[in-house]
């Protein structure tokens, strides 16, 4: 069962107001689980869940590739975090998706979790292992490499 997620279809030009609509999107809880009861805390950010079967079917061949489900099980592929299949209810091989993010109303989030039945939720160790690949994916940062001549260096030199 997917929480209904607000989308803009086109953005508003000079003439016309943007058409929104809403679509039921299996979603995963990002919002450190000790900050949700906070009266501050307003708004929850989620992330997409996706089937692995569904994405690999729209990626190339690489994502196909036990290479690449090998870098999915070593946590090294960052916008990802790989969810283990599941039975009931079911879920099959499935991947976080960091790029795809969304911001709903706690009220309204809270309102979904009570009403939607049975869900999946994380556990200890893996809630904290999903917050960390999001951690790990949202603090990369590009520096240019200004130190490589170190290795050439020798101790007691003058350069």
């Amino acid at each position: 069962m997917g929480f209904p997620t607000p989308f803009v279809r086109s953005v508003r030009n000079a003439d016309s107001e943007p058409t929104t609509y809403l679509e039921d999107r299996d979603l995963i809880v990002l919002t450190q689980t000790c900050d949700i009861p906070k009266p501050a805390q307003q708004t929850i950010l989620l992330a997409q869940v996706v089937s692995y079967d569904a994405l690999a079917s729209k990626g190339g061949t690489d994502m196909k590739g036990s290479k690449y489900r090998r870098k999915l099980v070593e946590n090294i592929i960052q916008p990802f975090f790989l969810l283990r299949p599941f039975n009931e209810p079911a879920l099959p091989w499935s991947l976080v998706c960091f790029r795809d993010l969304h911001v709903a109303p706690k009220d309204e989030v809270q309102l979904f979790t009570t009403t939607a039945g049975l869900r999946l939720r994380l556990r200890s160790p893996y809630r904290e292992h999903l917050a960390q690949s999001y951690a790990r994916f949202m603090m990369r940062v590009g520096l240019p490499s200004t130190t490589d001549d170190f290795e050439k260096y020798e101790p007691g030199s003058s350069e």
